[in-house]
């Protein structure tokens, strides 16, 4: 069984760090979620990638997935 990291602001220099190293690990998978998309050059090597503003409390509500919000 996979284990799965959901990466918040992933292609700042720490995200793109993570991302490279879990791709190493075949034990560990890794779904991205920022408000934009991947950039360009990473793009054709992205991990699975949501978008969405996590500032947004109303679209959070909203996820298909449970969220702490206060």
């Amino acid at each position: 069984m996979q284990r799965q990291i959901l990466l918040v602001g992933p292609y700042g220099v720490l995200g793109t760090g993570v991302i490279d190293a879990v791709r190493e690990n075949p034990k560990w998978g890794v779904t991205t979620a920022a408000r934009r998309p991947a950039p360009a050059y990473r793009a054709q090597s992205a991990p699975p990638h949501i978008r969405v503003d996590l500032m947004d409390h109303e679209v959070l509500r909203r996820a298909p997935f449970p969220l702490l919000l206060r």
